[in-house]
């Protein structure tokens, strides 16, 4: 049985700041949404659903209206954008950063689907890990920006102004001569082509806890959150909502069809018999997630290793990852890796 695919979409609030910074030069809106194949009727609720990829190339639209190529890094640097006054308040009153970032996440999965944000370790630094899944990295680059600019903002106002991450890394290459422009407003080292976006900070003061914060106003607030993330689930097949469990969770600690079905509200074996009505099954969906984001890794040419690769996607040790790749595209993940740097070179279909 065929796969239910359906389009990733995102609430059309997600739109509004860049109507705005529209609204703020007199530059009429309407002809931009028709370029992007969208209609002023599709804004008229806030929690409305318009289609990923029509959001995304909205914002180069907005971008080449403003004549700023860097407009997705400027309006999330602003201090009037966000994910709503939901969001926004919880990052203020949650009892610990740690706790806000996390809120943040969850949220992301509420308003934009196919996106994946997640707090990792990296060494002894910590990072806040942003993608959109199986989109081109210069189509998603306005939202990308827009997203770390917005929560480097939402850090500074718990954290006060003067905090700066350690580095901001982009999967995308910059505009010509804009440099001096994001180091500005990230106030950090900003560099561009590496293997994922990331804002890598200090874990000081993430676990700080602020007293009268956290809480009841916190629980309620998740709540209203969780009602959207449902939401946005419940027209989707179980097998699109598991494979973006699956792509959050790979390489924690414990990970399996356990730690993935709770999260559906459903018992293993339910689960289990939900994904063979799709003609799915958890494995399956693993090893697809895997496969995909080991091809992106090697393929995007970054100083990342094999061993680090390895743990990125779960395993043991490189050596089970490495049989495990051979078994998916039929050669070791190093001659995959000369191959694909071969102009001439075709991938194997995934």
């Amino acid at each position: 049985m065929a796969l239910d695919v359906k389009i990733p979409i995102v609430r059309a609030l997600l739109v509004k700041p860049y109507l705005d910074a529209l609204e703020a030069r007199g530059i009429p809106f309407g002809p931009v949404l028709s370029k992007s194949g969208l209609q002023r009727v599709d804004l008229s609720e806030a929690l409305a659903q318009i289609p990923l990829t029509s959001f995304l190339t909205f914002t180069h639209h907005v971008a080449g209206a403003l004549g700023n190529p860097c407009a997705g890094l400027s309006i999330g640097a602003a201090q009037s954008t966000d994910l709503g006054p939901i969001v926004r308040h919880l990052f203020v009153v949650a009892g610990s950063l740690r706790e806000a970032i996390s809120i943040f996440c969850e949220a992301v999965t509420g308003f934009q689907e196919q996106t994946n944000v997640r707090l990792t370790s990296s060494g002894r630094d910590s990072c806040i890990d942003y993608r959109i899944e199986n989109v081109d990295i210069d189509l998603a680059r306005h939202d990308t920006e827009y997203s770390l600019a917005m929560l480097c903002r939402l850090i500074r106002r718990r954290l006060g102004d003067d905090w700066k991450p350690i580095e901001i890394h982009f999967e995308h290459h910059s505009p010509p001569h804009t440099r001096q422009l994001y180091e500005r407003l990230f106030q950090s080292r900003v560099l561009f082509g590496q293997p994922i976006n990331r804002i890598l900070m200090s874990p000081d003061h993430l676990d700080d806890c602020v007293p009268h914060l956290g809480g009841t106003i916190v629980d309620l607030l998740q709540q209203h959150l969780q009602a959207l993330r449902h939401d946005m689930e419940q027209s989707r097949s179980v097998s699109h909502r598991v494979s973006q469990l699956i792509s959050k969770h790979l390489g924690s600690e414990e990970f399996g069809i356990a730690t993935i079905a709770p999260k559906m509200n459903m018992s293993v074996r339910t689960l289990q018999r939900q994904l063979a009505v799709e003609g799915m099954n958890f494995k399956q969906l693993v090893r697809q997630q895997r496969q995909r984001l080991a091809t992106t890794l090697i393929r995007s040419g970054k100083p990342i290793t094999m061993a680090e690769i390895a743990a990125t996607l779960g395993y043991a040790d490189q050596t089970a990852w490495s049989r495990a790749f051979k078994s998916w595209v039929g050669i070791p993940p190093r001659q995959y890796s000369r191959a694909s740097r071969d102009p001439a070179y075709q991938p194997h279909p995934l």
